[in-house]
Protein backbone atom coordinates (compact mmCIF):
# COMPACT_ATOMS: atom_id res chain seq x y z
CA UNK A 1 0.00 0.00 0.00
CA UNK A 2 1.33 3.43 -1.01
CA UNK A 3 -0.16 6.69 0.19
CA UNK A 4 -0.22 10.02 -0.33
CA UNK A 5 -0.55 12.16 2.92
CA UNK A 6 -1.81 15.66 1.55
CA UNK A 7 -1.72 18.20 4.11
CA UNK A 8 -1.74 22.14 3.85
CA UNK A 9 1.48 22.10 6.48
CA UNK A 10 3.97 19.84 8.16
CA UNK A 11 7.27 19.92 9.42
CA UNK A 12 7.70 23.79 8.62
CA UNK A 13 4.72 25.23 10.06
CA UNK A 14 3.01 23.33 13.09
CA UNK A 15 0.61 25.62 14.06
CA UNK A 16 -1.51 23.55 16.61
CA UNK A 17 -2.69 19.82 17.19
CA UNK A 18 -3.39 18.99 13.63
CA UNK A 19 0.04 19.16 12.46
CA UNK A 20 0.96 16.94 15.57
CA UNK A 21 -1.72 14.29 14.88
CA UNK A 22 -0.33 14.14 10.72
CA UNK A 23 3.14 13.60 12.27
CA UNK A 24 2.19 10.82 14.23
CA UNK A 25 -0.09 9.80 11.92
CA UNK A 26 2.90 9.23 9.15
CA UNK A 27 5.45 8.06 11.49
CA UNK A 28 3.29 5.25 12.88
CA UNK A 29 2.24 4.29 9.15
CA UNK A 30 5.88 3.87 8.34
CA UNK A 31 6.63 1.89 11.57
CA UNK A 32 3.89 -0.27 10.26
CA UNK A 33 5.61 -0.68 7.00
CA UNK A 34 3.22 1.15 4.72
CA UNK A 35 5.32 3.64 2.31
CA UNK A 36 3.91 7.25 2.63
CA UNK A 37 4.83 10.06 1.51
CA UNK A 38 3.66 13.76 2.46
CA UNK A 39 3.24 16.21 0.25
CA UNK A 40 2.49 19.46 1.59
CA UNK A 41 1.67 22.56 1.06
CA UNK A 42 3.86 24.95 2.90
CA UNK A 43 7.01 23.51 1.34
CA UNK A 44 5.84 23.19 -2.20
CA UNK A 45 4.37 26.85 -2.13
CA UNK A 46 5.72 28.75 0.89
CA UNK A 47 4.74 31.99 -0.08
CA UNK A 48 0.87 31.29 -0.59
CA UNK A 49 -1.20 32.17 2.59
CA UNK A 50 -4.46 32.11 1.04
CA UNK A 51 -6.48 28.59 1.35
CA UNK A 52 -8.32 29.01 -1.89
CA UNK A 53 -5.36 29.88 -3.87
CA UNK A 54 -3.06 27.29 -2.44
CA UNK A 55 -5.92 24.84 -3.40
CA UNK A 56 -5.69 26.09 -7.37
CA UNK A 57 -2.11 25.38 -7.29
CA UNK A 58 -1.84 22.31 -5.31
CA UNK A 59 -4.63 20.63 -7.77
CA UNK A 60 -2.63 21.99 -10.39
CA UNK A 61 -0.03 19.86 -8.77
CA UNK A 62 -1.33 17.32 -7.15
CA UNK A 63 -3.01 16.59 -11.15
CA UNK A 64 0.26 16.98 -12.82
CA UNK A 65 2.41 14.74 -10.67
CA UNK A 66 0.87 12.68 -8.49
CA UNK A 67 -2.09 11.29 -9.97
CA UNK A 68 -1.90 7.64 -10.42
CA UNK A 69 1.19 7.35 -8.03
CA UNK A 70 -0.59 6.55 -4.99
CA UNK A 71 -3.43 3.89 -3.74
CA UNK A 72 -4.67 6.05 -1.16
CA UNK A 73 -4.67 9.95 -1.10
CA UNK A 74 -5.63 11.09 2.48
CA UNK A 75 -6.13 15.11 2.99
CA UNK A 76 -5.23 16.16 6.94
CA UNK A 77 -5.81 19.34 8.06
CA UNK A 78 -9.02 20.04 6.18
CA UNK A 79 -7.74 23.07 4.11
CA UNK A 80 -7.41 21.19 1.12
CA UNK A 81 -10.70 19.17 1.31
CA UNK A 82 -11.74 20.77 -1.96
CA UNK A 83 -8.59 19.88 -3.87
CA UNK A 84 -8.59 16.25 -3.09
CA UNK A 85 -12.63 16.17 -3.75
CA UNK A 86 -12.10 17.92 -7.10
CA UNK A 87 -9.70 14.84 -8.10
CA UNK A 88 -12.05 12.62 -6.59
CA UNK A 89 -14.77 13.66 -8.95
CA UNK A 90 -12.24 13.79 -12.22
CA UNK A 91 -9.90 11.10 -11.69
CA UNK A 92 -11.97 8.44 -9.30
CA UNK A 93 -8.98 8.42 -7.03
CA UNK A 94 -9.15 6.52 -3.71
CA UNK A 95 -9.76 9.01 -1.40
CA UNK A 96 -9.63 10.11 2.89
CA UNK A 97 -10.40 13.06 3.85
CA UNK A 98 -9.80 14.08 8.23
CA UNK A 99 -12.08 16.32 9.48
CA UNK A 100 -10.21 17.39 12.46
CA UNK A 101 -12.13 20.92 12.38
CA UNK A 102 -14.34 23.33 11.27
CA UNK A 103 -12.91 25.05 8.25
CA UNK A 104 -15.74 24.16 5.22
CA UNK A 105 -18.69 22.92 7.13
CA UNK A 106 -21.68 25.12 7.04
CA UNK A 107 -22.85 24.94 9.99
CA UNK A 108 -19.61 25.53 11.91
CA UNK A 109 -19.23 28.20 9.64
CA UNK A 110 -22.38 29.64 10.48
CA UNK A 111 -21.78 29.27 14.27
CA UNK A 112 -18.37 30.15 14.36
CA UNK A 113 -17.19 32.49 11.00
CA UNK A 114 -16.74 36.33 11.16
CA UNK A 115 -19.28 36.70 8.58
CA UNK A 116 -21.18 33.89 9.26
CA UNK A 117 -24.38 34.48 6.31
CA UNK A 118 -21.27 35.10 3.75
CA UNK A 119 -19.10 31.81 5.34
CA UNK A 120 -22.43 29.57 5.13
CA UNK A 121 -22.93 30.10 1.64
CA UNK A 122 -19.17 29.83 0.71
CA UNK A 123 -19.21 26.72 2.93
CA UNK A 124 -22.45 25.43 1.20
CA UNK A 125 -21.15 25.28 -2.18
CA UNK A 126 -17.58 24.20 -1.66
CA UNK A 127 -18.96 20.85 0.14
CA UNK A 128 -21.67 20.18 -2.36
CA UNK A 129 -19.92 20.69 -5.58
CA UNK A 130 -16.23 19.30 -4.43
CA UNK A 131 -15.92 18.17 -0.80
CA UNK A 132 -18.65 15.95 -0.80
CA UNK A 133 -17.11 13.85 -3.70
CA UNK A 134 -14.14 12.38 -1.48
CA UNK A 135 -14.97 8.58 -0.83
CA UNK A 136 -14.41 8.14 3.02
CA UNK A 137 -13.88 10.44 5.80
CA UNK A 138 -13.34 10.72 9.50
CA UNK A 139 -13.98 12.90 12.39
CA UNK A 140 -12.40 12.89 15.74
CA UNK A 141 -15.90 12.67 17.93
CA UNK A 142 -20.12 11.75 17.10
CA UNK A 143 -21.17 15.76 17.54
CA UNK A 144 -18.77 16.68 14.95
CA UNK A 145 -19.69 13.60 12.49
CA UNK A 146 -23.25 14.52 12.96
CA UNK A 147 -23.06 17.88 12.33
CA UNK A 148 -20.73 17.28 8.82
CA UNK A 149 -24.03 14.80 8.08
CA UNK A 150 -26.54 17.65 8.62
CA UNK A 151 -23.85 19.72 6.37
CA UNK A 152 -24.41 16.93 3.04
CA UNK A 153 -22.36 14.16 3.59
CA UNK A 154 -23.83 10.88 3.57
CA UNK A 155 -23.64 9.16 6.73
CA UNK A 156 -22.29 6.03 5.21
CA UNK A 157 -19.33 7.55 3.97
CA UNK A 158 -18.13 9.35 7.74
CA UNK A 159 -16.93 7.43 11.04
CA UNK A 160 -15.39 8.68 14.25
CA UNK A 161 -11.76 8.04 14.43
CA UNK A 162 -10.35 9.75 17.64
CA UNK A 163 -7.18 11.64 17.75
CA UNK A 164 -3.73 10.32 18.78
CA UNK A 165 -1.26 11.04 21.32
CA UNK A 166 2.60 9.97 21.61
CA UNK A 167 3.20 7.98 24.25
CA UNK A 168 6.32 9.57 25.40
CA UNK A 169 4.64 13.45 26.37
CA UNK A 170 5.31 13.49 29.75
CA UNK A 171 7.09 15.19 32.19
CA UNK A 172 10.17 13.67 33.94
CA UNK A 173 8.91 14.29 37.11
CA UNK A 174 5.35 14.60 38.49
CA UNK A 175 5.17 16.68 41.39
CA UNK A 176 2.30 17.34 43.14
CA UNK A 177 2.10 19.37 46.50
CA UNK A 178 -0.81 20.50 48.99
CA UNK A 179 -2.13 22.93 46.28
CA UNK A 180 -4.91 21.96 43.73
CA UNK A 181 -3.58 23.25 40.68
CA UNK A 182 -6.35 24.03 37.61
CA UNK A 183 -5.66 24.00 33.92
CA UNK A 184 -6.76 25.90 30.98
CA UNK A 185 -5.42 25.60 27.58
CA UNK A 186 -6.01 26.77 24.50
CA UNK A 187 -5.54 29.55 22.45
CA UNK A 188 -8.94 32.37 21.79
CA UNK A 189 -11.06 31.17 19.73
CA UNK A 190 -15.06 31.83 19.16
CA UNK A 191 -15.48 27.92 20.69
CA UNK A 192 -13.49 28.46 23.65
CA UNK A 193 -15.77 30.01 26.41
CA UNK A 194 -13.14 30.92 28.84
CA UNK A 195 -15.47 33.50 31.02
CA UNK A 196 -17.75 30.46 32.10
CA UNK A 197 -14.47 28.98 33.61
CA UNK A 198 -13.41 32.62 35.14
CA UNK A 199 -16.81 32.79 36.60
CA UNK A 200 -16.84 29.79 38.00
CA UNK A 201 -13.58 30.13 39.39
CA UNK A 202 -13.66 33.98 41.00
CA UNK A 203 -17.56 32.45 42.99
CA UNK A 204 -15.02 29.51 44.47
CA UNK A 205 -14.21 30.46 48.36
CA UNK A 206 -10.67 31.80 48.96
CA UNK A 207 -8.73 28.21 49.40
CA UNK A 208 -5.08 26.92 48.71
CA UNK A 209 -5.73 26.37 44.66
CA UNK A 210 -4.12 27.90 41.48
CA UNK A 211 -5.76 28.27 37.93
CA UNK A 212 -3.04 28.62 35.02
CA UNK A 213 -4.64 29.74 31.81
CA UNK A 214 -2.40 29.35 28.66
CA UNK A 215 -3.22 30.23 24.96
CA UNK A 216 -2.85 33.67 22.95
CA UNK A 217 -5.70 36.30 23.09
CA UNK A 218 -6.87 35.80 27.07
CA UNK A 219 -5.73 39.14 28.12
CA UNK A 220 -8.57 41.22 28.00
CA UNK A 221 -10.98 38.58 29.96
CA UNK A 222 -7.62 38.07 32.50
CA UNK A 223 -7.86 41.47 33.69
CA UNK A 224 -11.42 41.50 34.58
CA UNK A 225 -11.24 38.60 36.69
CA UNK A 226 -12.00 39.50 40.41
CA UNK A 227 -11.89 36.54 42.45
CA UNK A 228 -10.01 35.36 46.16
CA UNK A 229 -7.79 32.99 44.61
CA UNK A 230 -4.80 32.86 42.41
CA UNK A 231 -4.96 32.77 38.48
CA UNK A 232 -1.67 33.30 36.34
CA UNK A 233 -1.68 33.38 33.11
CA UNK A 234 0.75 32.11 30.26
CA UNK A 235 0.21 33.75 26.77
CA UNK A 236 2.70 31.41 25.03
CA UNK A 237 4.16 28.36 25.85
CA UNK A 238 5.98 25.89 23.80
CA UNK A 239 4.46 22.46 23.44
CA UNK A 240 7.78 20.93 24.60
CA UNK A 241 7.62 22.51 28.09
CA UNK A 242 3.49 22.64 27.76
CA UNK A 243 3.86 18.98 29.38
CA UNK A 244 5.29 20.09 32.61
CA UNK A 245 2.19 22.14 33.23
CA UNK A 246 0.37 18.67 32.36
CA UNK A 247 2.31 17.02 34.65
CA UNK A 248 1.55 19.51 37.81
CA UNK A 249 -2.29 19.91 36.96
CA UNK A 250 -4.38 18.06 39.73
CA UNK A 251 -8.05 19.11 37.56
CA UNK A 252 -7.99 20.40 34.04
CA UNK A 253 -10.86 22.36 32.54
CA UNK A 254 -12.46 23.20 28.73
CA UNK A 255 -15.70 24.90 28.20
CA UNK A 256 -16.20 24.45 24.53
CA UNK A 257 -19.35 25.61 22.01
CA UNK A 258 -18.98 22.25 20.24
CA UNK A 259 -17.49 19.22 21.70
CA UNK A 260 -15.02 16.40 21.06
CA UNK A 261 -11.40 14.57 22.25
CA UNK A 262 -8.91 17.21 21.66
CA UNK A 263 -5.27 16.95 21.82
CA UNK A 264 -5.14 18.75 25.06
CA UNK A 265 -7.55 16.71 26.86
CA UNK A 266 -5.60 13.70 26.07
CA UNK A 267 -2.09 15.19 26.93
CA UNK A 268 -3.56 16.37 30.55
CA UNK A 269 -5.28 12.34 30.90
CA UNK A 270 -2.27 10.93 30.29
CA UNK A 271 -0.97 12.84 32.78
CA UNK A 272 -3.01 11.36 35.33
CA UNK A 273 -4.92 15.07 35.88
CA UNK A 274 -8.70 15.07 36.71
CA UNK A 275 -10.73 15.81 33.59
CA UNK A 276 -13.54 18.75 34.26
CA UNK A 277 -15.40 19.85 30.17
CA UNK A 278 -18.49 20.41 29.00
CA UNK A 279 -20.59 18.43 26.43
CA UNK A 280 -22.46 14.55 27.02
CA UNK A 281 -20.66 11.38 27.11
CA UNK A 282 -21.35 10.08 24.11
CA UNK A 283 -18.90 12.88 22.66
CA UNK A 284 -15.94 11.15 24.43
CA UNK A 285 -15.86 7.97 23.36
CA UNK A 286 -13.61 5.25 25.90
CA UNK A 287 -13.42 7.76 28.45
CA UNK A 288 -16.48 9.21 29.01
CA UNK A 289 -17.10 7.18 32.32
CA UNK A 290 -14.18 8.82 33.79
CA UNK A 291 -14.61 12.37 33.38
CA UNK A 292 -16.67 15.16 35.25
CA UNK A 293 -19.52 17.17 32.60
CA UNK A 294 -21.13 20.97 32.73
CA UNK A 295 -23.28 22.96 31.33
CA UNK A 296 -23.00 26.49 33.08
CA UNK A 297 -20.47 28.33 35.24
CA UNK A 298 -22.68 27.13 38.88
CA UNK A 299 -22.57 23.47 37.69
CA UNK A 300 -18.48 24.32 37.20
CA UNK A 301 -18.06 26.16 40.36
CA UNK A 302 -19.77 22.64 41.98
CA UNK A 303 -17.91 20.42 40.83
CA UNK A 304 -14.21 21.93 41.06
CA UNK A 305 -15.43 22.80 44.99
CA UNK A 306 -16.11 18.52 45.04
CA UNK A 307 -12.88 17.46 43.06
CA UNK A 308 -10.65 20.53 44.99
CA UNK A 309 -11.73 18.58 48.57
CA UNK A 310 -11.60 15.09 47.60
CA UNK A 311 -8.27 14.47 46.73
CA UNK A 312 -8.97 10.11 46.44
CA UNK A 313 -11.84 11.23 44.01
CA UNK A 314 -9.48 13.38 41.90
CA UNK A 315 -6.40 10.37 41.99
CA UNK A 316 -9.16 7.89 40.94
CA UNK A 317 -10.52 9.39 37.90
CA UNK A 318 -6.31 10.63 36.93
CA UNK A 319 -5.36 6.85 37.18
CA UNK A 320 -8.70 5.59 35.09
CA UNK A 321 -8.38 8.42 32.37
CA UNK A 322 -4.93 7.65 31.99
CA UNK A 323 -5.18 4.04 31.33
CA UNK A 324 -8.03 4.09 28.90
CA UNK A 325 -6.24 6.70 26.90
CA UNK A 326 -2.92 5.25 26.95
CA UNK A 327 -4.90 2.11 25.30
CA UNK A 328 -7.11 3.59 23.20
CA UNK A 329 -5.75 6.94 21.87
CA UNK A 330 -1.82 5.64 20.99
CA UNK A 331 -0.96 6.14 17.85
CA UNK A 332 -0.88 2.28 17.55
CA UNK A 333 -4.64 1.72 18.33
CA UNK A 334 -5.89 4.75 16.05
CA UNK A 335 -3.71 3.97 12.94
CA UNK A 336 -5.42 0.47 13.21
CA UNK A 337 -8.17 1.69 11.80
CA UNK A 338 -7.46 4.38 9.45
CA UNK A 339 -5.43 1.38 8.14
CA UNK A 340 -9.06 -0.58 8.39
CA UNK A 341 -10.56 2.03 6.39
CA UNK A 342 -7.89 2.51 3.75
CA UNK A 343 -8.36 -1.69 3.31
CA UNK A 344 -12.46 -0.75 2.72
CA UNK A 345 -11.62 1.49 0.57
CA UNK A 346 -9.35 -0.36 -1.84
CA UNK A 347 -12.26 -3.52 -1.80
CA UNK A 348 -14.74 -1.37 -3.30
Amino acid sequence: MKIAMVTPRYLKDIRGGGERSCKLLVDTLRKQGIEVDVITGDKLFPKIQDTMKLNVAMYKYLKKAVIGRYNIYHTYNMSLLPTIGRLTKKYNINSVGTLNGHVFSPTFERRLGKHPVRNYAFAKVILETQIRHIKKFTALSNYERNTWIDDGIPSDKIQVITNMISKDYKAKECIHNNEVNILVVGNCATWRDLNMILNAYAKLPKQNITLRVVGQGWEEKIKKYSGKNTLLYYPQVEHEKLKDFFSLADIYVQAFSYNGLGRTMLEAAQNKTAIVTTGDVQDFPYIHNFINYFANSDMLQLTLQTLIKNKDLRDDQGEQVCRVVNKYFSPEATVKRYIKLYGEILKC
